[in-house]
């Protein structure tokens, strides 16, 4: 053989190495790592490819066996969309765009479980509810959150418009005074024409909120003291504005336990407001152990806020259904 043609021999093996190995004799190392354990429904999910390859890489390419791509295609990296995708297997391949040989694998997938959310759950449901049982029920659904760490109450109060703020500020007053945690706690209300209810969720971590039994009805998320103020203050002006006594207590409310603090206050403050107006507090003795206990925690509170001893006078009654009844006289 002459020496031209050990040449052409010896540009053909090259070309031959050359298409076979790549252009460095090496192929692309690819790898998607595996998800950590399944992917709930509604989560985004990401697949990342990393590629180590002597050769630039070009591109990457994406496939899904279900679902959309939201973004990244083209990248390294993609975020999936899995609504929609409950029970299913996802299966994400990539390949990747380079000047690679025919004989390398340029492809790689990953594969993962789409489960279904967790769920909401009803705790607990209760008509008309008085004070005990509403505090019953919400303390039942408190010792759930204890036991399911991460978890939030969701309480759904529904009836006539005042009856929900009462309710509503109620609830807050509790959450307040049990000292649980405020963020973990969501008090909605919802107007309707029915008797009040109260709907005790638990929802754990990554749940939807529950839906409304009523698309129609307007939730209501404000602030559940201001918005009892707000109504306690218009009522008092309304009484004021004809010339009528006025109930400063709470608990002719359907739910209402009565803690000293709350219309206690706004009694205080409109006596101090309304100077010459007097003020007559009615005691229910089987409440209280003690009339003139009760009596002088009442007068002291009052007086420390600015209130006219000599304008207060106390009465004791049973069976009034309350603690007290505090009466604004104009």
């Amino acid at each position: 053989m002459n020496a031209k043609g050990s040449l052409q021999i010896l540009v053909l093996l090259f070309l031959f190495s050359t298409a076979a190995f790549g252009q460095n004799g090496s192929c692309p190392r690819i790898e998607i790592p595996d998800q950590v354990g399944p992917t709930t429904e509604g989560e985004e999910l990401k697949f990342e490819v990393k590629a180590q390859a002597e050769t630039p890489i070009k591109g990457y390419r994406w496939k899904l066996s279900a679902g959309t791509i939201k973004s990244g295609q083209g990248t390294a990296s993609i975020i999936v969309d899995t609504r929609g995708l409950r029970g299913k297997n996802l299966e994400a391949t990539v390949e990747i765009e380079g000047d690679f040989a025919v004989s390398c694998s340029l492809s790689e997938s990953s594969t993962t479980i789409i489960i279904a959310p967790p769920e909401a759950r009803l705790v607990n449901s209760i008509g008309y509810p008085n004070c005990e049982i509403a505090m019953a029920g919400l303390d039942g659904l408190a010792v759930e959150m204890q036991e399911n760490r991460g978890s939030k109450g969701y309480v759904v109060v529904s009836g006539h418009l005042n009856g929900v703020i009462r309710a509503r500020a109620a609830i807050f007053g509790y959450v307040s005074f049990r000292g649980v945690d405020p963020e973990a706690w969501a008090i909605v209300g919802k107007e309707t024409k029915t008797e009040l209810k109260f709907d005790l969720w638990i929802v754990p971590p990554g749940a939807l909120l529950p839906a409304s039994s009523a698309p129609n009805e307007t939730a209501i998320t404000t602030d559940p003291k201001k918005d009892f103020d707000d109504l306690r203050e218009a009522e008092f002006q309304k009484k004021l504005g004809k010339g009528r006594p006025f109930v400063f207590e709470g608990e002719r409310d359907v739910f209402s336990c009565g803690e000293i603090g709350g219309d206690l206050d706004r009694f205080a403050a409109a006596l101090v407001r309304y100077p010459k107006a007097r003020g007559n507090i009615v005691i229910n003795p089987t409440v209280f152990e003690g009339f003139e206990a009760r009596r002088d925690e009442i007068l002291e509170f009052l007086v420390s806020k600015g209130g006219d001893r000599k304008r207060l006078r106390f009465f004791t009654k049973e069976n009034i259904g309350m603690f007290e009844e505090l009466w604004f006289l104009p």
